[in-house]
């Protein structure tokens, strides 16, 4: 088997996560009003001099236009790709599988698992805090100033994108729960490819 053909290949977005974003969206869509009203006159502002004004719109437009650019990456960032080759299990968010990061689960934007050091593979459910994208995939467990008392989200630190995933655990004992909408077509391909990988 060639160790570089990809196998299997799932991008998947949270669609959760975008309905989190979007009291963010409409926080930053208030600029656009002030830009509205002083173009249409509705604003004393244009009694400002020249370079009043110009201040003026640069204040307005510039959390407009970061708007317009990072709430689109922000979007981008929340996909995340599940791919198989020979070799690998790789998993990594955004749009592009970027070499420059880290592949530590801790990281959380690209995870590398060698299949050879693949175990068992469970599929689990996902806790609300991980599948709403309300709480950071490496937090297992969830606690706040208003939550003084532990709760445990998961057996395993994660990368997820939705209510579903599917633990790995390695010859070491060490467990990475990957999230996707499918993890019984994924276990399936991880155990085609390596035979000794058992599914719990």
């Amino acid at each position: 088997m060639d160790d570089s053909k990809v196998l299997y290949r799932k991008r998947v977005r949270n669609l959760r996560g975008l309905l989190m974003g979007i009291p963010c969206l409409g926080i930053f869509r208030l600029p656009w009003i002030g830009v509205y009203e002083i173009l249409t006159g509705k604003r004393h502002e244009l009694d400002y001099p020249w370079w009043g004004q110009v201040l003026l719109a640069l204040l307005y437009l510039g959390p407009a236009i970061v708007c317009l650019i990072s709430f689109p990456l922000w979007w981008l960032h929340w996909g995340l790709t599940v791919q198989v080759t020979g070799r690998h299990l790789e998993v990594w968010r955004g749009p592009f599988k970027n070499p420059w990061f880290s592949g530590s689960p801790a990281h959380l934007r690209k995870v590398l698992l060698k299949l050879d050091m693949i175990k068992t593979l469970t599929p689990v459910g996902v806790d609300a805090m991980h599948s709403w994208e309300l709480a950071h995939g490496a937090s297992t467990v969830f606690q706040s100033e208003s939550m003084p008392e532990p709760r445990k989200m998961a057996d395993a630190p994660g990368m997820y994108c939705g209510p579903r995933a599917l633990r790995v655990t390695d010859t070491k004992g060490q467990s990475f729960n990957v999230g996707t909408p499918e993890p019984d077509a994924l276990a399936s391909v991880l155990m085609k490819a390596r035979p000794a990988i058992t599914l719990e």
